[in-house]
């Protein structure tokens, strides 16, 4: 049986699907209506969070994990491998220091564009994707928290 999670207006999509994550493999692919509501029967995202390593390139293995943090040190590029079909992927980017700082989603990645973090220190932005093919589509962002 789903479990099913009213998106409500003041939580993103991957707040609430982490809020519901737990020891689960992997995520219905069933999104109804206008997306206010969504059928989980399990989800393979929060027992293993991986912080990646901050670099002009940064090279997310999502057969490693489907969730994980990003604190940008300068403008990066970011690429994504070893996706799987239909399956849920989250990325916390963290703001550091005072410069704004460019994300730019390459590889494998079809996004709404680039991600600037502002320059407000420890601020975080959260970014759903699902797999399609080999490729990780973005399916909501937040801005600056």
């Amino acid at each position: 049986m789903s479990t099913i999670v009213n998106v409500s207006t003041d939580r993103t999509i991957a707040e609430a699907l982490l809020t519901v994550a737990t020891a689960s493999t992997d995520a219905t692919k069933f999104l109804s209506g206008a997306g206010t509501y969504l059928a989980l029967d399990s989800l393979h995202v929060a027992q293993n969070v991986t912080a990646l390593t901050p670099g002009t390139t940064v090279a997310w293995d999502a057969a490693v994990t489907v969730a994980a943090t990003l604190t940008p040190g300068q403008d990066e590029t970011l690429n994504v491998s070893n996706v799987t079909a239909g399956r849920l992927y989250a990325l916390a980017i963290t703001t550091s220091g005072t410069t704004s700082r460019t994300l730019t989603f390459g590889t494998n990645f079809v996004t709404t564009g680039t991600l600037a973090t502002g320059v407000t220190s420890g601020k975080r932005f959260t970014v759903l994707f699902v797999g399609v093919g080999s490729a990780l589509w973005e399916v909501a962002r937040t801005t600056a928290m």
